[in-house]
């Protein structure tokens, strides 16, 4: 794990406090990772499939990385994590966390976790389809359903996903800043120092979506010398292409890019114009 964020922040100080052995043994450094790896050990990628994604994935090219498995629900790109033992990719499941509870039924009946473990994984999934609004299936109930019955709670769930107040006006100003384009293509910039700008960039264009006649949203925003795009769709505009002509991806309704060494100015035309092209071309 690298720097603790305010992503994860709430999330973190529940797990340490339910169990000292996250502090001590869970969470470790890329750099504790690389002196413990032996032929023996298991790599374990979830949520992405990517190296260039991947926290401390550097540790992937180390001669002792012999066992990987990855498991993950973006949609394949070019770029794969080589000579996986396992991949467990299916870019039909809601969340990768939906894929993570749907093996766990089958590792032992009578499973027992913590409750904060079982928070997590609801939390992911609650994140990931948007309080259960986009690409859900059957399985994505079964799993929730599964997480509750084990000791996952919708109102601690709740709490870990809240946002502080600077957070908060922030989005707030990014959707009254927000203009259309088409008719139907909200874009908006949330140029704010946080935290965790790209967490605010991503609910702007969550709400964006809210509004009457808007198919798809786009915010971008800043951290560093990188610009970040959050595209988000109800099905009828494809964000995933989209976000691919800048090197990005995801999925129909869900993708982003980084883009590095990028302005906000910058970011804005290149967008517009991978919009209006892939619109043309529609």
């Amino acid at each position: 794990m690298g720097e603790i964020n305010s992503n994860v922040r709430l999330l973190y100080d529940a797990l340490v406090e339910s169990d000292s052995l996250y502090a001590r043994k869970v969470f470790i450094s890329a750099d504790k990772a690389e002196t413990i790896l032996t032929r023996r050990s298991l790599i374990v990628v979830v949520d992405t499939h990517r190296n260039s994604y991947i926290e401390g994935g550097e540790i992937l090219k180390l001669p002792h990385a012999k066992k990987i498995v990855v498991f993950d629900h973006h949609r394949k790109s070019t770029e794969f994590v080589e000579d996986a033992v396992l991949a467990y990719h299916e870019p039909y499941a809601s969340s990768t966390c939906e894929l993570i509870t749907e093996m766990l039924q089958y590792l032992q009946e009578d499973l027992e976790i913590e409750g904060v473990e079982a928070d997590a994984l609801l939390a992911g999934i609650t994140i990931d389809t948007k309080n259960f609004a986009i690409k859900t299936g059957a399985k994505t109930f079964e799993a929730a359903a599964f997480l509750r019955r084990i000791g996952a709670d919708s109102m601690r769930v709740k709490l870990l996903l809240k946002n502080d107040l600077d957070s908060f006006r922030a989005k707030a100003t990014a959707i009254n800043n927000a203009y259309v384009i088409h008719d139907r293509i909200a874009i908006s910039v949330c140029d704010a120092e946080l935290d965790n700008p790209t967490l605010t960039a991503a609910q702007t264009a969550d709400e964006l979506l809210n509004v009457y006649g808007i198919e798809a949203s786009f915010v971008i925003t800043r951290s560093g010398n990188c610009a970040y795009i959050s595209a988000r769709s109800l099905d009828a505009v494809n964000v995933q292409v989209i976000m691919e002509t800048l090197g990005g991806g995801g999925h129909q309704t869900v993708a982003g890019v980084q883009l590095n060494d990028t302005d906000l100015k910058q970011a804005a035309e290149m967008m517009i114009s991978a919009i209006e092209k892939h619109l043309l071309e529609e």
